[in-house]
């Protein structure tokens, strides 16, 4: 799991990791390999909201456990809706 440089270290105890996982801080400026500019700095404008960010995998509460594609639309969408509330 990454987070980055600027997670509150009062709420790692918060974070939950299964047998093998690494947690790993992100540094503020990680530069992208072969680019001049750190991640921190690329515009989010450059990626495409419908490209896959992650897979989500659900709990098979109703049935069969599965991976959900969530694109990065989705996900700024999910984020804008959670800081409104």
């Amino acid at each position: 799991m990454v987070i980055d440089a600027e997670f509150p270290e009062e709420m790692l105890s918060s974070v939950s990791l299964e047998d093998g996982t690494k947690l790993i801080r992100a540094a503020a400026k990680t530069l992208i390999e072969g680019s001049e500019h750190s991640r921190s700095e690329v515009d989010a404008g450059e990626i495409d909201r419908n490209s896959l960010a992650f897979i989500q995998h659900s709990a098979g509460t109703t049935g069969l456990q599965k991976g959900v594609a969530l694109s990065h639309g989705a996900v700024l969408r999910q984020l804008e809706h959670l800081a409104r509330s």
